[in-house]
This record gives C-alpha cells, sequence and structure tokens, in this order.
C-alpha cells in the first residue's frame, strides 16, 4: 500500500528550486483544521534539526611566518571542527522593514515594505579548556601577533620577525575563512549553509584566577566570539553540497569500528599471573578430562 501522494515530495518546483534538499508540500499534512486527517499523516512529521558542520577554507597566511607554523594551522583548523562544544550565531534570515499610511479615519494604517535586511552572523564558539591552556594562548597570540600589541597598537609579529619584513596585514594575512552547513537527515543533502570570511577572534576567552580553598576546582571554558562578514544563497548551498558529497558515509556507523586496542601489553603477556595462566594451570592439574 502507498501512503504517498504524487507531489508529497516537492523538489525543482516552485520554491524548492531555490533549494537543494527534498521537502515536503505541505498542501498535505495539516492537522489542525476542522479535525485531524490520517491519510497525510506522513506528511505532518516535523523537522528536527542535525548538528551543523564546519569546515575551514582559509587560514590566515601569516601563520606561514610564525616559528613551527603547521602547529598554528592544525589548531586553528581541530578547534572549529572537532573541539568547538557549541558554535552559535550562524543566522541568515531576512526582515522586512516598513513604513505605513493612514487607511481612513478608523485607526488602520496600510504598511509597505521598504527595505530587507538579512540578520548578520555573530559566531561564538565555547570550548573546554585542556592542559596547559593551549586554547587561551593561541586565541591571545593570534590577537597580538597577527592583529595588534595593547601596549604598542602595532601587530606583535612586526618585533618577533625582527627584521624580517611583513608583506602586509591585510585580512587574508590575518583572517581566516570557515563554512557552516546542516545537511538533512539522510546525511546526503544540505538544507542550510553559510559561507563566513574575515573571521578572526574577538577575544581570548577566559583570563582570571581567583581563590577559595573550602571550593571544589573549577573546570575553565571559554566563550569566545569571532568577527564574521557572511555569504549566503544558492551558490553557497552548491558549495557545501559539493564539500558533503565529498564525505564517507561509511565512517558515520561507529558501531562497526575495530576495537582501538587490539593486542595485550607485552609487559602483561610475560606476567605468569591471570585468567587464562589460572584455567591452563587448573587444566594441567585435572585427574580426569
Amino acid at each position: 500500500m502507498n501512503l504517498r501522494f504524487q507531489d508529497t515530495i516537492i523538489q525543482n518546483r516552485a520554491y524548492g528550486t531555490e533549494a537543494l534538499a527534498k521537502m515536503v508540500n505541505p498542501a498535505y499534512g495539516g492537522q489542525h483544521g476542522a479535525q485531524p486527517n490520517y491519510t497525510t499523516f506522513i506528511s505532518n512529521k516535523p523537522y528536527v534539526r542535525k548538528p551543523m558542520i564546519v569546515k575551514v577554507l582559509t587560514y590566515p597566511k601569516l601563520f606561514d611566518k610564525l616559528p613551527d607554523s603547521k602547529y598554528w594551522r592544525q589548531t586553528y583548523k581541530s578547534i572549529l571542527e572537532e573541539h568547538a562544544l557549541t558554535i552559535s550565531g550562524v543566522q541568515f534570515g531576512i526582515t522586512g522593514e516598513t513604513d505605513e499610511v493612514a487607511f481612513g479615519g478608523g485607526g488602520e494604517f496600510q504598511q509597505v515594505v521598504t527595505k530587507t535586511r538579512r540578520a548578520r552572523s555573530n559566531v561564538s564558539i565555547e570550548l573546554n579548556e585542556k592542559i596547559g591552556r593551549p586554547f587561551a594562548q593561541f586565541h591571545n597570540s593570534w590577537l597580538r601577533l597577527l592583529h595588534m600589541e595593547p601596549e604598542t597598537n602595532y601587530a606583535g609579529i612586526i618585533g618577533l620577525l625582527g627584521g624580517t619584513e611583513v608583506p602586509d596585514l591585510l585580512p587574508d594575512q590575518t583572517t581566516g575563512s570557515i563554512i557552516c552547513f546542516e545537511p538533512n537527515e539522510t546525511f546526503s543533502q544540505v538544507q542550510k549553509a553559510v559561507l563566513i570570511t574575515n573571521f578572526f577572534p574577538l577575544s581570548d576567552g577566559t583570563q582570571e584566577m581567583n581563590k577559595d580553598m573550602t571550593a571544589n576546582g573549577q573546570m575553565e571554558n571559554h566563550s569566545i566570539e569571532y568577527a564574521c562578514l557572511s555569504q549566503h544563497g544558492y551558490g553557497v548551498l552548491q558549495y557545501a553540497q559539493s564539500l558533503l558529497s565529498d564525505i564517507n558515509r561509511s565512517g558515520l556507523s561507529p558501531f562497526y569500528r575495530q576495537a582501538f586496542i587490539n593486542e595485550i601489553d607485552a609487559g602483561l603477556e610475560a606476567s605468569d599471573r591471570g585468567y587464562t595462566e589460572a584455567v591452563e594451570e587448573a587444566s594441567r592439574e585435572l585427574v580426569r578430562s
């Protein structure tokens, strides 16, 4: 029995031509009219958001001028793609601004759209600090070295390089670019996507100390806001789709991963006491088998 109508799913039709993911036809599935309609229940399935994926696209090119540059690049990528507990503030909604004229003398007004604006992204990331405080130090160094030292108002890299001329401090040298996108529930199509450039931290997180001998120790968490310049549109969706399509989806089955430890430490193998050894010893003492 087929519970679907011929056009239960609309794609490449009407407003669906400006999206990539399959969408339900809202002509069906409404359950808040005169009474529920069981024949269209499959169209009433709610949309549940999936975790946003972040891919780092470009990095500040002055990282290459810093000592041990690969660690700067690796840290930048791993913070955004793997370490961040949360990444919020990625927005792209449109709102309309209006003006109005009186509609008669009864207090009614007729409105007209005078401007539409897209919401501005204000990205903030949450990080749980690690031993040695690498996240705080990375953001501190990025701000000081590539942007400005508080005392001199000049980028610290100028003095750090000691005579080697800094090419310039244009945004490609000091900031990065990322793309954020949300796949659909089958991890096959992109539903939302925003490309963000001129991306750099606005602080170095939590930098404080305190003393209270009666209190429990505290983990250190950072909330770091980043500067953003965003692009949203069909072209961004298409690029995000190409990145999603390149991901091997078979890796999304962690249940079938091999054990991350699959051998016994040699130092334990040399021991003559243990479960297996006890069973073997008992088997040698059997008077009948």
